[in-house]
């Protein structure tokens, strides 16, 4: 996961557990969800991010064979408040 705020890269992940979350709603319907991530950082400081608004981008490696060109996939931004 890439954090921007601004238009600046401000914090990447770290190392995050394999975990899946399966979640059925109905149509126009929402759930809050808490899920820990760990970041590291792209600032001088190792200072917690500052609460306000976050656009969030993911990005995966993947190959379908052991031979196979990795392919990458990217999706975002997702906007996040933080508080």
């Amino acid at each position: 996961m890439i954090v921007v705020r601004n238009g600046t890269v401000v914090a990447t992940t770290g190392p995050i557990a394999a975990s899946a979350i399966q979640l059925t709603l109905a149509a126009r319907a929402s759930r809050e969800l808490t899920i820990p991530v760990p970041l590291d950082h792209c600032g001088t400081t190792q200072s917690p991010l500052i609460p306000g608004t976050y656009q969030l981008y993911t990005e995966y490696s993947v190959a379908l064979t052991p031979t196979a060109n990795w392919t990458v996939l990217r999706s975002g931004p997702w906007t996040v408040e933080l508080k």
